[in-house]
């Protein structure tokens, strides 16, 4: 009886040593602690909703469309066109009529899904890109292309966000990230200079390649087929990740989280005088096609 006894208790201990060691391997918190609770307020906004099962701030009155723009206003500075979401422009969008019930509720679920976006990103960022330049945001039905496939474009002439009939609060992050980046080239002085930090995560992989022709190890180099076409995407695509909180499912997604922590980081302590209105502060010749080449070597 006393042997069973013992051996009973090591098996017990050996099983629960196991289960410690593979705990402790597979422990995915721990490596994104560092942006989760860095000083910038990260761990405020960035919590790890995974699914995009986003909630709006408790500031934003959602009880109709005009309280929402009021407080969606107070709240971020940022003043919001809904002029082009008309009778006319609904009724003639197939697309609008799949996802709404009329102008008005398109209205009000557009905004909505603004309010639900932003409420991801953090305060300090929202209020940097609005000392540096005036910004607004425009929803309407489709782009003025009429491409009702397109749910968010940034215009960096205007400054101003547009968001379309079938975008989402994941397209809110992705399309104001596109103004970050933007300062990003300031802040270092060129695109080429943003380009050095960012492309070599990418192991050599180039944009614009044929995704489905990628290896499942190559394709998790990138969060989503649309961030491999080029480097503004990958960055933007990636900030919908770091916005989600989830954990990166490849080694170069981790990386690629960490430095666009650490990119934001170095934005928050720049000086936005030093910025200055981005577009005209940066190498506007762009990255030469024999810079692509060689990351693609």
């Amino acid at each position: 009886m006393k042997d069973r006894t013992i051996k009973a208790v090591i098996t017990v201990l050996i099983v629960i040593g196991c289960l410690c060691f593979t705990c402790s391997c597979f422990d995915d918190d721990d490596l994104f602690s560092d942006y989760q609770e860095s000083d910038y307020g990260y761990e405020d906004v960035f919590y790890g909703a995974s699914g995009y099962d986003w909630a709006i701030e408790d500031s934003i009155d959602t009880s109709n469309l005009m309280t929402m723009l009021d407080t969606f206003e107070d709240r971020y500075g940022i003043r919001v066109d809904l002029d082009g979401i008309t009778n006319q422009s609904f009724n003639n969008s197939d697309t609008a009529y799949s996802f709404y019930e009329s102008a008005d509720d398109m209205r009000y679920e557009m905004m909505l899904s603004l309010c639900t976006g932003f409420s991801r990103i953090p305060d300090e960022l929202v209020e940097l890109g609005l000392q540096v330049a005036d910004f607004s945001v425009y929803l309407a039905v489709a782009s003025d292309s009429g491409d009702e496939d397109v749910d968010g474009e940034y215009i960096p002439d205007e400054n101003s966000m547009y968001l379309y009939c079938n975008f989402n609060p994941s397209t809110a992050v992705h399309e104001f990230n596109h103004m970050l980046t933007y300062l990003l080239m300031s802040l270092y002085g060129s695109e080429q200079a943003l380009c050095d930090r960012w492309m070599p995560l990418n192991e050599g992989i180039p944009y614009s390649c044929d995704y489905s022709s990628l290896s499942e190890d190559e394709q998790l180099h990138f969060y989503t087929d649309y961030a491999s076409t080029d480097v503004y995407e990958d960055i933007a695509e990636t900030a919908i990740l770091l916005a989600d909180g989830s954990t990166p499912q490849s080694v170069t997604l981790k990386k690629k989280v960490e430095l666009l922590h650490e990119l934001y980081s170095e934005l928050l302590a720049a000086n936005p005088e030093k910025l200055g209105i981005f577009g005209w502060m940066y190498d506007t010749g762009g990255v030469t096609d024999e810079y692509w080449d060689d990351y693609a070597a």
